[in-house]
């Protein structure tokens, strides 16, 4: 086989894979967006805290570029959260035009009992799948996780406005 059509059988495969990966989130989000409402969270909110608590304190600016929300929308959805103690909002001392952000204590404990609670309606879900393809899952998306991580990392990096975990 030659290599514009292995590269061609590649590329289908990874097109294929990311439209199951997409779903699946989709997925997985539909289940846990009960829980998100019962606590007054909205999904971009919950994204976005989720970003702090993984990648630690941000610049506003830096957030928007990187999850592709706009300036006003982020100034917007973070205002929500200061006032519901769930950030803290620091100005650079250099320029007070910089903010940065970060999750208060109570974001954090926030973000830690929505994932225990979107945790346990996964599992849930998962009763019906063999136990014998959960080794072989866990494996790949360890794998996958991985890749993606760096891949944010590497994004956040070339950013060049990387604030410190």
């Amino acid at each position: 086989m030659n290599n514009s059509k292995q590269e061609s059988e590649h590329m289908d495969k990874i097109s294929d894979f990311t439209r199951s990966l997409r779903t699946l989130l989709q997925e997985i989000m539909f289940l846990q967006m009960g829980s998100l409402r019962t606590k007054g969270i909205t999904i971009p909110k919950f994204f976005l805290m989720k970003f702090l608590y993984y990648h630690g304190k941000r610049k506003t600016s830096e957030i928007s570029e990187l999850l592709g929300i706009s300036l006003p929308a982020v100034s917007e959805i973070l205002s929500s959260m200061e006032s519901e103690n769930l950030i803290i909002r620091t100005h650079d001392e250099n320029d007070r035009r910089v903010v940065a952000v970060e999750l208060s204590s109570d974001g954090k404990a926030l973000v830690n009992s929505l994932e225990k609670n979107n945790q346990c309606l996964i599992e849930e879900a998962l009763h019906s799948m063999p136990v014998d393809h959960f080794g072989m899952a866990i494996d790949f998306l360890g794998t996958l996780t991985g890749i993606l991580h760096n891949s944010v990392e590497l994004k956040i990096k070339k950013s060049g406005e990387s604030y410190g975990k």
